[in-house]
């Protein structure tokens, strides 16, 4: 009914439901929120898996969903606090 948004905001709903004790499905929100150009919660589920110290964050830089991010001082201290190059970003 609302496209592929309408997709994602289901997805979203159904992962926000999964278990806790699962690494993976706070990346894939963030992912998804990023595709819905929603700053605050991608940012937030971000700072959840560095909290989580969750692995998959080291992709943070290659994720193309991101890249509307790259700019922002929330995810650039992210990046930063993380201990990945920061030369990368300036190049966005």
């Amino acid at each position: 009914r609302s496209g592929y948004r309408g997709y994602l905001g289901k997805m979203i709903q159904s992962l926000q439901q999964a278990p806790k004790s699962d690494v993976f499905p706070v990346l894939f929100l963030a992912h998804m929120y990023a595709v819905l150009n929603d700053e605050a919660h991608t940012m937030s589920c971000l700072e959840r898996a560095y909290d989580e110290r969750n692995p998959w964050l080291l992709n943070v830089q290659v994720d193309p969903a991101m890249d509307s991010l790259r700019s922002s001082p929330r995810f650039r201290d992210l990046v930063r606090r993380i201990g990945l190059p920061l030369s990368s970003l300036d190049k966005n």
